[in-house]
């Protein structure tokens, strides 16, 4: 599990206002033999007919489909609400800001679709729970701009080559410094004014949210937590570890999953072949590499186990979750008693790859230098940090 200088974009109750935390209670689902996406309810009643070639899950209160070969996005009654230049295919607001291309260069729209920040940019970061989300105009130098579009933090003032984003008031940032033998990549971590509460050093850095930062001590090749200022929390002694989700942070050692808490107490030791992040306060683990998916509580106990042809295309989300059965090639939202709530069977030429548990919910899957890549948790999408559709 590689863990560079990373970004944390969500936490498990506190943040209505990204995909993640979206409490608009609708899923996408599709319908048997037609290839076309709707949208159900908590109880699986299709409230949004499948009439979509594509569909994404809401964020804010809106979600991007494609029909008729064109690409909309749509409010929870299924009324459009905007559709986006050719040049626009960007998926999820973050904190009431979605990001749009002109030209070749990046602005933001708020929640009615109104122009709120020019598209001047080579590239923007998604808006965080402190207002403020990385902007380059050359890609070279990076600073932050607020929801108004008001330069907060100014590129041309600062040395960022390499900005993550804010979670608890705190933002990973990093710098070339020139040597001897070349360029060096430093990473420290700034408060929302920019001054450093950790200066650039070597140490691969990840903000882990809850006012934790991770980092790699090179010596040994293993991992610590520091606090916001630096104070060691946790000494290097893991092998890996990711960001903080549901209040716990998974971590490897000795080639095992655990759960700590931000004190660094193992609340889950340890003993796992592979595990996902709490996502509603449940997290699917394997125990060993040929055992069948379970899911369990933040206290390790076992909540429900899957069929060994089953897997999760997703974590759980307000209650609902999306499972494939590889034998029937059929999806089906079940609730965390294990219960049916909508099922479809999905025609495709071939049935998915069974996904590592470790691809669910990372938060970071590649973060150097200049545009590290996130998978969407509701549909398994790769996306940019400006939630550009990359691959699926």
């Amino acid at each position: 599990m590689a863990l560079v200088a990373g970004f944390a974009l969500t936490s498990c109750d506190r943040d209505s206002l990204t995909p993640e935390g979206d409490t608009t209670k609708l899923w996408v689902a599709g319908e048997d033999d037609s290839n076309l996406y709707g949208f159900i309810d908590a109880n699986g009643k299709m409230v949004i007919a499948a009439d979509y070639e594509r569909a994404y899950g809401f964020s804010c209160g809106w979600a991007l489909v494609r029909e008729d070969g064109e690409i909309t996005y749509i409010d929870k009654n299924g009324k459009s609400g905007k559709v986006p230049d050719a040049d626009t295919y960007y998926t999820y607001f973050y904190h009431n800001l979605v990001s749009f291309k002109e030209g070749g260069l990046l602005g933001k729209w708020d929640t009615n679709f109104k122009e709120v920040i020019p598209a001047d940019y080579k590239a923007l970061g998604p808006n965080t729970d402190a207002g403020l989300f990385w902007y380059t105009e050359d890609g070279t130098n990076y600073g932050f701009l607020d929801e108004k579009g008001k330069i907060a933090i100014d590129a041309d003032d600062k040395e960022y080559t390499y900005c993550g984003s804010f979670d608890d008031g705190i933002c990973v940032v990093g710098i070339d410094k020139k040597t001897d033998d070349g360029t060096e990549h430093r990473y420290g971590v700034i408060d929302k004014t920019g001054e450093y509460t950790i200066t650039p050093q070597k140490n691969s850095i990840f903000n882990m949210g809850e006012g934790r930062v991770a980092f790699l001590k090179s010596s040994t090749i293993k991992y610590g937590i520091w606090d916001k200022n630096g104070e060691e929390v946790i000494s290097a002694t893991y092998d890996g570890m990711d960001a903080f989700s549901c209040g716990l942070a998974m971590v490897v050692k000795n080639e095992k999953c655990g759960f700590i808490d931000k004190n660094g107490n193992e609340v889950i030791s340890p003993r796992y072949y592979s595990a996902s992040d709490f996502y509603d306060n449940v997290a699917w683990v394997m125990k060993s590499s040929d055992s069948r998916i379970e899911l369990i509580d933040k206290n390790g106990e076992q909540i429900l186990r899957l069929k060994e042809e089953e897997y999760p295309e997703d974590m759980f989300h307000n209650g609902l979750c999306l499972i494939y059965n590889q034998d029937t090639k059929e999806y089906r939202y079940i609730n965390k008693k294990g219960e049916v709530i909508y099922k479809w069977e999905k025609a495709s030429a071939s049935a998915p790859a069974r996904k590592s548990l470790r691809e669910i919910g990372l938060h970071a899957i590649a973060a150097m230098p200049y545009a590290p890549r996130f998978m969407d948790r509701l549909q398994g999408t790769m996306l940019t940090q400006e939630g550009e559709v990359i691959t699926k």
